[in-house]
């Protein structure tokens, strides 16, 4: 159960107040794997613990305080897989001149990276830091000095994905777009390395997705990531999304 817990002190010490005033272990493992939101935002079953607060109740408290960037900051990583995360990807996103073909994406993703910092045409790797540090210092993030990535806590990133309700599967198509942009297709070794760190973050993107919420563009460069990762089902079908979707759009600019 502690494994399942993720090792988080908190939710360790909940489950043994559950447990002890309700349940057996294995009667809580059951209940948890279908309420696990519940329990974790659930006060009473905390017990005589000293900290009054439940998990999801504590991490509000943190939400909260948070202010614009840094709470669509840890929205975005609740999508991407939770660990791994780069400033890199970000960055060459930021950075990238392809153009989308559809001015609200483009604009709406523009406007998501200019949070995070974009600058016109350039990147502030200060402003993404500060975004990170107020996330650090609510301890809903940390950061692998060896790997120089970012990861958060798999309670943390499964309880972030609550705040966004009906807006996740805006964000996923977001978030989905970042990942898009950020790769070439270059044959590089440095290019190649790059879209394998990005398959656990796709995949995770990719989540509930329907392939016509992929914008044709973004579509065929996650084709690549695909690719090469052996995974030729997914690969085709978005290439076969994405050559589609561009035929519908051909006819209908020669149609006007």
């Amino acid at each position: 159960m502690i494994q399942e817990l993720h090792c988080f002190a908190l939710a360790v010490a909940q489950a043994g107040a559950f447990i002890h005033c309700h349940s057996s272990l294995s009667e809580y493992r059951e209940l948890y794997q279908r309420e696990r939101d519940n329990l974790l935002q659930n006060e009473e079953t905390q017990g005589q613990d000293p900290y009054s607060l439940a998990v999801y109740s504590t991490w509000r408290l943190s939400y909260e305080k948070l202010d614009g960037p840094a709470r669509c900051f840890l929205q975005v990583c609740s999508i991407l897989h939770h660990e791994g995360i780069s400033e890199e990807m970000f960055e060459k996103a930021a950075l990238s001149q392809l153009n989308l073909e559809d001015s609200e994406l483009q604009s709406n993703v523009t406007e998501l990276l200019n949070q995070l910092g974009k600058q016109d045409s350039g990147w502030s790797s200060w402003t993404f830091q500060k975004v990170v540090m107020r996330l650090g210092a609510h301890s809903l993030i940390e950061h692998d000095h060896q790997n120089h990535t970012y990861s958060i806590h798999p309670l943390v990133h499964h309880w972030s994905s609550t705040t966004m309700k009906e807006n996740r599967h805006g964000m996923q198509q977001l978030v989905l777009t970042i990942i898009g942009l950020s790769t070439s297709l270059t044959r590089t070794d440095e290019a190649i390395k790059y879209r394998r760190k990005l398959l656990k973050h796709t995949t995770n993107s990719m989540t509930s997705l329907e392939l016509e919420d992929i914008n044709p563009l973004v579509g065929m460069h996650i084709a690549w990531i695909y690719y090469e990762a052996g995974r030729l089902k997914e690969m085709e079908a978005l290439e076969v999304m994405a050559m589609e979707k561009r035929k519908r759009i051909s006819k209908n600019v020669r149609t006007w």
